[in-house]
């Protein structure tokens, strides 16, 4: 419910969990990861994050199939 009514956008639920998850991942050592990667995804901090305000997202286009979070 507080996705619906924090943020207006469907757009918006998206770059929200994209955020969520780029600010909660943990990051990961080595020069076995790609260039692109992340990190690892924490669970825990991302269900204990706050959703960010939607005045901080910012829509860009994308191409899901070559994006990697």
């Amino acid at each position: 419910d507080k996705l619906e009514t924090s943020y207006s956008e469907p757009w918006q639920r998206v770059e929200a969990f994209r955020k969520l998850v780029q600010s909660t991942s943990q990051k990961v050592a080595g020069s076995y990861w790609p260039d692109k990667s992340r990190g690892i995804l924490n669970i825990e901090a991302l269900l204990k994050a706050k959703l960010p305000a939607a005045s901080s997202l910012k829509f860009e286009k994308r191409e899901a199939a070559k994006e990697i979070f």
